[in-house]
């Protein structure tokens, strides 16, 4: 609860090749936005340098993955109303 504020996070299992991040336009020079930082012994975190929050975990267990932080996806491919989510879920 310490890194998330919350009893719990819910997690997506990605394969590292199909996620990458997307940076936004900024007048803000550092490019180092988001860190791998290790936080457990048995893996690290993405966390971003200007609000601190945790956006990934990334397990030594598995290299391969990375496991992003569901309420912190962007992407125009989700729906965006509980109408579009449930189109999206009888697929």
């Amino acid at each position: 609860r310490e890194l998330s504020g919350g009893p719990f996070m819910t997690w997506i299992p990605v394969h590292k090749c199909d996620f990458a991040w997307k940076k936004q336009s900024s007048s803000v020079t550092d490019d180092a936005i988001v860190r791998l930082v290790r936080t457990t012994p048995f893996g690290s975190r993405h966390i971003c340098s200007r609000c601190r929050g945790v956006l990934t975990i990334v397990y030594d267990s598995q290299p391969g993955l990375v496991w992003p932080c569901a309420g912190g996806i962007d992407d125009v491919s989700l729906p965006n109303s509980s109408e579009e989510m449930g189109t999206f879920l009888k697929r």
